[in-house]
């Protein structure tokens, strides 16, 4: 069966028309939706079958490939990570990432934010002729994750494994998270109070919107846990609503971008970012996954990146509080892109 999804991943790839190859966390199968045309489809969440694909600046429309084409496919057997991974120094980009922090930190300090996420790029020079060995090693190597291969020849080609549910609805429930706090895995991290507190930070401001959108009683959050996603653990907090009606495209607009990837309070956060990061995040941090008009799986596109034939860009980022340590955060960052980076370089 292996030999059949790379069959496919090959043939989907010569023909270059708009194609999503994607598994769910702790999946068994691999699936995948493909047009006959290289057509931009786009739409609401609402009322659309297919596979969404938004970027971290919300569109009126998303760009989805419809599910009218599918089939299925054996997800290839798991692989284990190595407990850690080297990332070589980059001494160009980590002078300008500490600055930022800094910059960062002065305005919590003086009451613009209380959380900023900031995030940097990596560019790479491409080591695979195409994308499909990275894809199908992300699939052995992130078993919990959310794994794509997504391909639109308007929108290039983006991959990753995500371990962060967006949003998540069936019936009347929806569930979402609120992941933050990275550590590299262990079975019992020892995690310090700024991490804490900005997981803390997330799920209050998670619940404030999802409080305004219903009944305070039918919100209901998880006790914190720890959650593995590769080489990595995260804390993490389910919030579970119940209702009769669920706007999908209405809450996904409400919670996007959540605190995981803007920051808090959102809007002034955002828009610190797009002052200063300094480049496009264009799909990075935004949300990916498939949806029909009754189920919705749609997660935030993390530990993700863009393929070219030139060049390939990793994306990492990390939330900075009034408590962050400039050197830490930047560790952070290198610890996110580990695996992502060893793999472009062909090291797994």
């Amino acid at each position: 069966m292996a030999e059949i999804l790379q069959k496919t991943l090959q043939k989907r790839w010569d023909l270059q028309r708009p194609f999503v190859f994607f598994s769910h966390p702790n999946e068994r199968l691999v699936h995948h939706y493909w047009q006959e045309d290289e057509q931009l489809v786009s739409g609401s969440v609402n009322d659309t079958s297919g596979f969404f694909f938004a970027p971290f600046r919300m569109e009126e429309d998303l760009v989805f490939i419809p599910d009218q084409h599918h089939r299925t496919f054996d997800r290839p057997e798991a692989k284990t990570l190595p407990e850690y991974l080297d990332l070589p120094p980059d001494g160009k980009a980590y002078t300008p990432y500490i600055k930022g922090i800094e910059q960062a930190i002065e305005q919590i300090h003086k009451g613009h934010f209380k959380k900023v996420v900031l995030s940097r790029s990596i560019d790479l020079a491409t080591k695979t002729e195409n994308p499909l060995p990275l894809f199908l090693a992300m699939l052995s190597y992130f078993p919990k994750a959310m794994v794509y291969l997504w391909h639109h020849p308007e929108m290039g080609t983006w991959l990753g494994a995500s371990p962060e549910q967006f949003l998540k609805v069936k019936g009347d429930q929806l569930q979402t998270m609120a992941l933050a706090g990275t550590l590299p895995r262990s079975d019992q991290p020892q995690w310090s109070t700024k991490e804490m507190e900005e997981q803390a930070l997330v799920v209050e401001d998670i619940l404030s919107v999802l409080t305004k959108e219903f009944p305070k009683n039918t919100v209901i959050p998880s006790p914190v846990y720890n959650k593995t996603a590769g080489n990595l653990v995260h804390l993490c907090t389910d919030i579970t609503v119940t209702a009769a009606t669920i706007d999908v495209d209405r809450i996904s607009r409400a919670l996007h971008p959540t605190p995981a990837v803007g920051g808090v309070p959102s809007g002034k956060a955002v828009e610190y970012i797009l002052k200063n990061e300094g480049y496009d995040r264009a799909y990075y941090s935004g949300f990916f996954g498939p949806t029909t008009k009754q189920d919705t799986h749609l997660f935030v596109n993390l530990r993700c990146l863009k393929w070219t034939a030139e060049t390939t860009t990793l994306y990492v980022g990390g939330g900075i509080t009034a408590k962050s340590k400039p050197e830490a955060e930047w560790e952070e960052t290198q610890r996110k892109a580990s695996v992502l980076f060893n793999l472009c370089e062909g090291n797994l």
